[in-house]
């Protein structure tokens, strides 16, 4: 009679295993879609933007450089405090790259952009 009673728990006890276990993979399957569909909400929207150089420029002090973009895309393009702006440019010494946050400012400090 022991037994049993031992053996009943031991067999509530693994159901309620195997439950918790399927209800943590059944929301880490819910979290992995929710994320998969945000990405390829982003990468839609990516595929409906295109940027075309217009012109570029750079100041005498070489301090300062201006690039006209056109959008030829479908998106409206808004929220400018989300863009970073990365510019590869060839020295004399070779290559460099950088990354420019956006700037609130009309005059953007140094290694930051605004229009």
């Amino acid at each position: 009679m022991e037994t049993v009673v031992a053996a009943a728990l031991i067999i509530i006890l693994v159901l309620l295993s195997m439950l918790t276990l399927t209800y943590a993979c059944i929301s880490a399957q819910t979290g992995l879609l929710e994320s998969w569909r945000a990405m390829d909400e982003r990468a839609l929207e990516r595929s409906r933007t295109s940027l075309s150089p217009v012109g570029a420029g750079m100041e005498a002090t070489g301090d300062v450089v201006t690039i006209t973009l056109k959008n030829d895309g479908s998106v409206k393009l808004s929220d400018l405090r989300q863009w970073d702006v990365v510019l590869e440019y060839v020295t004399p010494t070779g290559r460099m790259a950088g990354w420019y946050p956006y700037a609130q400012a009309a005059d953007p400090g140094q290694n930051q952009w605004a229009l």
